[in-house]
């Protein structure tokens, strides 16, 4: 079938990879030291079926499938001298760790940031599952950390589903 587009401009005759979304954090979040937190995503590039929640900072797909999810954060201190002891970056489905990424500086260093990025492939349901991304940073308590926001895209995130 030939791909066509209706009056109310939704491409027909084809399949296609969605919900797609894309979504920044806009400004800067401190974070507790080496406690996971939620990444408070809040600017919202493209979202085609409205699956991401500001307000929970969750993507709850509304078509079941399998997902490519990844995410990339600048992750670091608020000033100060190198402190940062381990940094980790991580996406959920749900309640579970589904990826991970871990950055430990060589021992006896220490640094001030680091940019990670994740990523995963999930099935999910279309109906209750739901993608979150946590932050943790280790400075042992020395200085505030912080999950780096602006509006160049430094910590952001994509999801999409994939065919088949």
């Amino acid at each position: 079938m030939p791909l066509g587009l209706s009056g109310s401009g939704n491409i027909t005759g084809g399949t296609f990879n969605r919900p797609i979304a894309q979504v920044n954090l806009s400004s800067d979040q401190t974070i507790t030291d080496n406690v996971s937190a939620v990444i408070a995503f809040n600017q919202v590039i493209t979202d085609t079926n409205s699956c991401f929640n500001t307000s929970t900072s969750k993507f709850t797909p509304d078509v079941s499938g399998f997902y490519f999810v990844t995410i990339q954060a600048a992750l670091g201190q608020a000033g100060g001298t190198e402190s940062v002891e381990q940094i980790e970056l991580m996406i959920f489905k749900n309640t579970d760790t589904i990826s991970r990424a871990i950055f430990v500086p060589k021992t006896g260093d220490k640094i001030r940031d680091a940019n990670l990025t994740c990523s995963a492939i999930p099935q999910m349901n279309g109906t209750s599952d739901f993608i979150q991304f946590k932050a943790k940073i280790n400075t042992g308590g020395n200085v505030n950390e912080v999950i780096r926001g602006n509006s160049t895209n430094i910590t952001n995130f994509n999801i999409f589903k994939l065919n088949g």
